[in-house]
């Protein structure tokens, strides 16, 4: 039967005998987490650069809202909020179209647009309940 310590046994004497093999092993990992890294990095560059604009509305959003001021349309679009959802990990993809559909479900309350797109206001909107539906999705623009 083959164990763990035949098998590293057998590993260390062929990195112990040929050093230029050993060399070569570490430039390879070297270039795989460098590689990894730069990913990683591009990743996240891609992120930020797909939040800033969301992030921007909605906390200009929010700065109205705490104002007190009146909304004639909808600051972010379910499109926009679509597309950014492909950034989003898996786990936590669910959770974030619950959050969006709730922070839509404020405005579906405020205000209609009829088809010759006048923009109507029905009721004030819930404040507190727009506030709260704003902080949840900046969650997801800042992580």
């Amino acid at each position: 039967m083959f164990e763990i310590g035949d098998a590293l046994y057998n590993i260390h004497s062929v990195f112990s005998e040929s050093p230029e093999l050993t060399t070569c092993a570490g430039v390879l990992i070297g270039m795989l987490i460098g590689n990894w890294l730069a990913i990683g990095k591009d990743k996240r560059a891609e992120f930020i650069a797909a939040a800033a604009p969301l992030r921007d509305k909605l906390l200009q959003q929010l700065g109205r809202v705490s104002n007190g001021y009146h909304f004639e349309h909808l600051s972010v679009t379910y499109d926009q909020f679509s597309i950014f959802s492909h950034y989003i990990g898996w786990c936590r993809k669910k959770r974030y179209h619950t959050d969006v559909n709730n922070y839509l479900k404020c405005f579906e309350t405020f205000e209609h647009i009829c088809a010759a797109g006048v923009v109507y206001k029905k009721d004030e909107v819930d404040k507190i309940a727009l506030e709260k539906a704003i902080r949840k999705l900046l969650k997801y623009l800042t992580s």
